[in-house]
């Protein structure tokens, strides 16, 4: 076989062709996109195998596969750090690539890709060498105190009667209107109608017009939205009256 390897990585190149050289293979490395370009201008067969860095290709702008199909020039290319993995074993996902190329192939010929596969997997994959090659390092877990998910859930999980006996402290609301402001926060997940309102005054012997029910949410609207620190807004959702956060 032979096979072409381009990277950045001086010392990679070197690694990876010292060791597939070593199984009767040829190989030739290239630093630089343009002489690998002019390699494959100048030779009368293409390799059967080119290897190259994922991060040398803008992939959102250039498709290599796609670009040499297009000039009648497709041979088998892998990209060894390769971050979108078909399978979890890399030389399975190579396999698959070079199973996309290769029409025609016989036992002998598969067999010394699957080789090649091998060697590249224990080289980029090994402890000493894996964390200098890019897109090759597991992320980290995010962490949870970064999370604004769980800063908006924790806020929210303050959230208690406390908190609005505060806000009456803080802005002054008269006893009317807190009292309007407890039972849509009592009910704030479902909301209330002006007559599932008028029902819960009701309930604890209070009596309440429609018309001066919708005064009371008036006025009490006016104060949330004007207060600047307040964690509340007062909604009418399907005609039903909610307190958000």
């Amino acid at each position: 076989m032979n096979v072409c390897i381009y990277t950045p990585i001086l010392e990679l190149a070197e690694i990876l062709t010292q060791k597939i050289e070593s199984t009767g293979q040829n190989c030739f490395k290239f630093n630089s996109q343009e002489s690998l370009v002019e390699f494959l201008a100048s030779v009368k067969y293409l390799p059967d195998l080119l290897i190259l860095d994922y991060t040398t290709i803008n992939h959102n702008l250039f498709n290599i596969y796609t670009e040499l199909q297009s000039i009648d020039k497709l041979f088998p290319i892998i990209f060894y750090n390769d971050p979108c993995l078909v399978s979890k074993d890399r030389t399975k996902h190579w396999k698959t690539i070079i199973d996309f190329f290769i029409q025609k192939k016989d036992d002998t010929f598969e067999q010394d890709y699957v080789q090649v596969f091998s060697i590249i997997k224990e080289v980029i994959e090994s402890p000493s060498i894996s964390p200098y090659i890019p897109l090759m390092q597991q992320p980290l877990q995010f962490p949870e105190e970064l999370s604004l998910r769980n800063k908006i859930f924790d806020k929210l999980s303050k959230q208690n009667d406390d908190s609005i006996t505060l806000l009456k402290k803080r802005i002054k609301i008269p006893d009317n209107l807190f009292y309007l402001l407890k039972v849509l926060y009592e009910n704030k997940e479902k909301g209330l109608t002006l007559e599932e309102i008028i029902e819960c005054y009701k309930k604890d012997d209070k009596s309440l017009t429609i018309n001066s029910l919708r005064v009371f949410i008036s006025k009490l609207k006016k104060l949330l939205s004007e207060d600047s620190e307040s964690q509340y807004l007062l909604l009418k959702i399907n005609n039903k009256y909610k307190i958000e956060f």
